[in-house]
């Protein structure tokens, strides 16, 4: 039977910041590949360059130099790669004087009639937006902002999602349906690349890659140093 094929693939990805006139390198040369349906973790200490690892990927950053193939062809970011993936970034992406209905209106791509499902969809009903729809941003808590983010995600039916620490700040119950969320997603075909600090959020991953100066090496569950 032939290997999965590859839904995103990374080529020696170089990235390095300045910092009082001294470069550091976070990213040195890194190579990995994420199979169609595959549920990948991150994982690395604080501060190792994970977040910015996930900012390339979507987007957000250029890297220094290396290569980023998505079914083969180079990525390049556009509006219209929505459907292609969807980004839950550490630190908070909302708008927070707008109601969760219009934060998920701003990432929707598509028709008025597609919204209207999309808000009946399997994960915005695991997610329960329909509890805090109407309420501003600013009025949540934050396991609502979380959880309203990784629906942001969601919302366009993405072949791929990039979630960094997507379970901080949900309780156990939240967490258990997010897990469903994501369960339902990669038996549809999605693929994910997840970061997390907690052993218990491995459970759907089927490979893990550590990040530690610099550098990216796939590890198995019995060399998670935390």
């Amino acid at each position: 039977m032939s290997e999965p094929k590859p839904l995103l693939e990374i080529q020696n990805l170089s990235f390095s910041y300045s910092k009082s006139k001294e470069k550091t390198k976070l990213l040195d040369n890194i190579s990995f590949s994420l199979p169609v349906g595959s549920c990948t973790a991150l994982l690395g200490n604080n501060g190792c360059g994970k977040s910015t690892l996930f900012s390339i990927l979507a987007g957000v950053r250029k890297p220094n130099s290396g290569k980023i193939l998505v079914d083969g062809d180079p990525f390049k970011a556009s509006a219209s790669h929505a459907s292609l993936l969807g980004y839950v970034p550490q630190e908070n992406p909302l708008i927070e004087e707008l109601s969760a209905k219009d934060n998920l209106l701003l990432r929707f791509h598509g028709h008025r009639k597609d919204f209207e499902r999309m808000l009946t969809s399997t994960p915005m009903q695991l997610l329960d937006i329909a509890s805090f729809y109407k309420l501003p941003v600013k009025k949540l808590s934050g396991g609502m902002k979380r959880r309203l983010s990784l629906a942001c995600a969601f919302s366009n039916s993405p072949r791929l999602l990039l979630l960094d620490e997507p379970c901080s700040a949900l309780d156990f119950s939240m967490k258990r349906q997010m897990n469903d969320c994501l369960t339902a997603y990669l038996k549809e075909g999605g693929t994910i690349l997840l970061s997390t600090h907690e052993k218990e959020d491995l459970f759907l991953c089927t490979s893990l890659l550590f990040l530690k100066d610099g550098t990216l090496k796939e590890i198995s569950s019995d060399e998670i140093p935390y």
